[in-house]
């Protein structure tokens, strides 16, 4: 029985045969029910030439340039719809652009809204690595909209995943950066619930070139307590 399906319904002895799968998908549950009662053929010839049928149908649209088997299993079902939908939430969520503006910010990256969702990031004389991985010299054009990305070649879509963001936060975490300490200093000779604060600062002042700022306030550290 399941040698004449597979030779009469789709001459798969013979010739190779491209459309078994999805001829099996539809066929399925009658293919069962006669393999689990072999004694029982009434209607297993209308089965074989209905898949026959199917099969040469579906041989056509193959060669006339059609993948119709492509477009059956190209879909991903339910699992495909609910992870495109998780891509659509994470696009629209705004977390992303608040986090990158402000990363950006603090590692001293150039940032140039050019309109129609675009950002221009260039290196700066005060960023706090003279070469950060990821942006170029001549810097670099970005996004935050997947339809502006696929439509601009010259556009970077900055997801979490981006290199941008990955090295901004490895360099702050691995950093000193923002870095705070806290200890217990055990000094009888000071007063209970005595509080001292250190802070550790870099002043810079940021200005054009010519207006030479440094000359009058140049960068330095300063510690506070």
């Amino acid at each position: 029985m399941l040698v004449r399906w597979y030779h009469e319904g789709l001459d798969a002895f013979e010739h190779t045969c491209p459309t078994g799968r999805a001829i099996y998908d539809s066929a399925y549950a009658s293919l069962i029910n006669y393999l689990g009662a072999p004694e029982e053929t009434d209607g297993f010839d209308d089965l074989i030439t209905s898949c026959r049928e199917q099969h040469e149908a579906l041989k056509a649209q193959l060669e006339q340039g059609r993948d119709r088997l492509l477009e059956i299993h190209s879909n991903g079902g339910e699992k495909a719809q609910q992870l495109a939908q998780s891509i659509e939430e994470q696009d629209d969520d705004t977390s992303l652009i608040a986090f990158a503006m402000n990363l950006f910010d603090i590692i001293g990256i150039n940032q140039d809204d050019r309109g129609d969702n675009l950002i221009v990031l260039t290196p700066s004389d005060h960023m706090l690595v003279p070469d950060f991985p990821g942006l170029p010299e001549d810097g670099c054009t970005i996004t935050f909209e997947r339809d502006v990305a696929l439509s601009r070649e010259d556009a970077q879509f900055i997801t979490w995943e981006h290199p941008l963001i990955r090295n901004g936060l490895d360099l702050i975490l691995s950093g000193d950066t923002g870095s705070s300490t806290i200890s217990l200093l055990k000094n009888k000779a000071l007063p209970v619930g005595t509080l001292l604060v250190e802070l550790i600062y870099v002043v810079e002042a940021q200005a054009p070139k010519q207006l030479q700022l440094n000359r009058f306030l140049p960068r330095r550290r300063s510690v506070c307590c």
